[in-house]
């Protein structure tokens, strides 16, 4: 019974014609039945705002425990430091804020924009990187500068918000350019 409803229905990895009448295969990816379809219509926002919970209350925690002094975890590796980044990535466009937050508010709308037109694996990264850079932004227009906490000696301090602009876009264009 059930495979007769599966086979009806177009089943798992099932042929469907699409608005333009081409075949294409039936999205059964597994992040996709994770995240996105037990939320059909707030899957997408749970994890954007997962990732904004995560990046604030991490750079709350930094903020609060990092204000006088740095944690050194690994020697001459990896420490815990406060830093008041009034740029973006690398320190490149060092005190341009304005400029900044209204480059992310462009990108936050086409991410939204263009977010249900994309695959699974795709509309999954393009969450993760849509709740970096709001949590960025929150920074941004809260302090003027966005909290980075985490250090190596070999590259500038980052955060939460950073790895996932830095991930999801990397995963990202992997994916629009794959087609995955």
């Amino acid at each position: 019974m059930a495979a007769k409803k599966r086979a009806k229905s177009g089943g798992e990895g099932s042929q469907r014609k699409d608005s333009s009448g081409t075949q294409r295969q039936r999205n059964s990816c597994i992040l996709n039945r994770l995240f996105i379809e037990p939320l059909p219509r707030f899957g997408f926002i749970s994890i954007v705002l997962f990732i904004i919970l995560l990046d604030q209350l991490t750079k709350y925690l930094a903020f609060r425990a990092l204000a006088d002094r740095s944690i050194v975890l690994i020697a001459n590796v990896f420490s815990l430091i406060l830093i008041k980044n009034t740029g973006a990535s690398f320190g490149i466009l060092k005190d341009a804020t304005v400029f900044l937050i209204l480059i992310s508010i462009v990108v936050i709308g086409i991410l939204i924009f263009y977010q249900r037109k994309l695959s699974c694996p795709a509309r999954l990264f393009a969450a993760v990187m849509l709740g970096g850079i709001i949590g960025n932004l929150i920074d941004r227009i809260a302090y003027g500068f966005v909290i980075d906490f985490l250090a190596f000696s070999f590259w500038p301090a980052f955060n939460v918000a950073d790895i996932a602009i830095t991930v999801s876009a990397i995963t990202l264009i992997y994916c629009l350019v794959f087609k995955k």
